[in-house]
This record gives structure tokens, sequence and C-alpha cells, in this order.
């Protein structure tokens, strides 16, 4: 059970595989592939995180943990369009993106700036980030 750093998951946990969190297991296995030679295999071009296949998922968490699928698809990181568990968070390079800023506006003490937001190979979309600029901070109000 060591293999793969499983023995960090089941630290504090009573050794009870139930008590592991579901986006722990999928963080687990995505460190485990994200160096292997066939790391691309799991990455979407216009998306962030790591898509794992449910099958090759919850066979091999299956045979650590003795985790069913049943069990394993609660996760929030369980993607049924794509039938793939998703890291929660990206531990490959970021989708693409770029903006351009096209305008600022000051009124009081809430700036708004206006810019041109571009995800991976489609076409910017306009969005306004509002900011709060009071008591010497910036806070982020909205982003439209």
């Amino acid at each position: 059970m060591k293999e793969y750093g499983t023995e960090m998951l089941l630290y504090g946990t009573g050794d009870d595989a139930q008590s592991i969190r579901l986006d722990e297991l999928v963080m687990w296995y995505g460190y485990r592939i994200i160096d292997s030679a066939n790391a691309s295999d799991y990455i979407k071009d216009d998306a962030d995180g790591l898509y794992i296949p449910e099958g090759e998922f919850e066979k091999l968490v299956y045979g650590y943990f003795g985790l069913t699928p049943e069990h394993l698809r609660e996760s929030e990181t369980y993607n049924v369009q794509e039938k793939a568990y998703v890291t929660p968070t990206a531990l490959y390079d970021l989708a693409g993106t770029e903006y351009t800023i096209t305008k600022t506006d000051y009124e009081g003490d809430e700036m708004k700036i206006y810019f041109d937001l571009k995800i991976a190979d489609k076409d910017p979309v306009n969005r306004v980030l509002t900011v709060d600029t009071s008591n010497g901070r910036m806070r982020s109000f909205s982003c439209e």
C-alpha cells in the first residue's frame, strides 16, 4: 500500500479508506501520472486540470483501497458527460489564456477594468472587473 504515496492518503483516517476525501484521491492519481510520458493524453486543450478516464481510475483505486465506482462517483470531481475524473486543480499548464485591457474607469472608490478575455483558441469575450479601492486596498466586487 505504500506505492505512489498511498500511506499519506490514509494518514489520520484510521486506515479507513472510506474516510479519504475523494478529491484527494483524484489529486493523488493526478500526481502519479503528471510526469509520465503520456500525461498529455489527460489534457483537454480548452480546460484546466487532468481528465482521468473513469475505468482507469476506478480500477486502480479499487485495487489499492477497495473503493467502488459507486462511492467514487459521488465526488464533485467526477464528470458524468466526460466519463472522467477531473483534478480539482490544474497540475499541468493552465489552458492558454490571454487578456487585453481596453479601458479603465474610476468613480469614487470604484474602479472598472474593461478587458477582452481569450481562452485557448476561442473568440475573445468582453469582460468588466469592478474593484473597490477604498481603504488603500483593492477588493474585487464582480466580474461580468
